[in-house]
């Protein structure tokens, strides 16, 4: 069902909002712009923010690929303690935006999956918490690559109530975009002139850019690394 919406003055997100988004972060503008669009956008993806924030999870959010571009976002790594855990997820940014804000939000119902339970703190028992709940394969042990039914769900949510309304004039929203559009342009830019370099090495051989449609098959295998 869709889920219309209208902004109101108590979901506006300013510059001086107390603390908002410092359980999730990301070292990249646009990134941090996408999120604070999908905060104020959409009550699904400010329930996700919300409920971070009240754990004990740190969130940080980079564009890049998921297992050499195959998977469009994943949730790579978990670490810490009983006391505070750290989450890496990074997102392919190549799609469209309110498919890249649908995106960020099911990495983030499965960042919440982990905060509701605080005896996950590294990839071993992250893994093992997503054999007990995940689709399919993962949860047949056949597939360190696991989904789950809520955060599907989710993404459907975000994407539908983004759909259902338009940015608005907005001052927030729309400097988010302008800094979402800088970033996704720089992102590009980066990754192309990188394979023109490498296929200058190759002596001409032809690497395509990544084109693929996007996979909804999440968590790969954990891997303990620090963000790149």
């Amino acid at each position: 069902m869709t889920r219309g919406m209208t902004l109101r003055a108590s979901n506006a997100v300013t510059d001086d909002t107390p603390g908002l988004f410092t359980r999730v972060r990301s070292t990249q503008r646009f990134i941090i712009a996408l999120i604070r669009e999908g905060y104020s956008r959409s009550s699904g993806f400010r329930e996700l923010v919300d409920v971070i924030k009240e754990s004990n999870v740190i969130v940080f959010v980079q564009p890049a690929f998921c297992a050499g571009g195959r998977i469009r976002s994943c949730l790579v790594s978990v670490n810490g303690s009983t006391r505070q855990r750290h989450i890496r997820i990074i997102v392919d940014p190549h799609t469209t935006h309110d498919r890249l804000i649908a995106t960020v939000a099911h990495e983030l119902q499965h960042a919440v999956e982990i905060a509701e339970h605080p005896d996950i703190i590294d990839g071993s028992s992250a893994l093992a918490f997503y054999r007990r709940i995940a689709l399919g394969r993962c949860h047949d042990g056949l597939s360190e690559e696991c989904e789950t039914t809520r955060a599907l769900a989710t993404e459907r949510r975000v994407l539908e109530e983004l759909s259902a309304q338009t940015p608005g004039d907005d001052d927030v929203v729309r400097g988010a975009q302008r800094e979402i559009q800088r970033g996704e342009f720089l992102f590009n830019f980066r990754k192309h002139f990188g394979l023109l370099c490498l296929q200058s090495l190759l002596q001409g051989f032809r690497i395509p850019a990544f084109l693929g449609a996007p996979t909804v098959v999440l968590l790969p295998p954990f891997q303990e690394e620090t963000a790149s």
